[in-house]
């Protein structure tokens, strides 16, 4: 939805000028997702259930997502970046928080664990 936001159009929409640069982005992310040890060899045995099989491909999406937003934001900024820059200005005050990452494995977990949603995503 990063798109959307700040009223721009995603490459589906004769746009494709982003797509080797986001591949070549989930590439980097996915190599470095990579080197970490797996968390369904190190979560106990009850938990295992909840990390999906696929959690390294996922986390690499996320990372890949928030980078094109961080990088939207800047260039781009939705009428909430531009009225915090505004205060900003104004009073001298800086307006700093952190954004919430888009993780689908926590949100299925959750979704597992309290009955709703869409379930398991094996």
């Amino acid at each position: 939805m990063p798109y959307f936001e700040r009223g721009l159009l995603p490459n589906m929409h004769g746009d494709t000028r982003d797509v080797p640069i986001m591949g070549q982005l989930f590439t980097e992310r996915y190599r470095f997702v990579s080197l970490l040890p797996d968390l369904r060899a190190m979560a106990p045995s009850f938990a295992r259930e909840w990390i999906p099989s696929e959690w390294r491909v996922r986390l690499a999406e996320t990372l890949t997502s928030t980078t094109i937003d961080f990088a939207l934001s800047h260039d781009h900024p939705t009428v909430i970046d531009l009225s915090n820059q505004s205060w900003e200005r104004f009073t001298g005050a800086t307006t700093w928080s952190l954004p919430m990452l888009p993780v689908p494995f926590v949100s299925d977990w959750w979704d597992q664990l309290s009955g709703g949603g869409r379930g398991p995503s094996r």
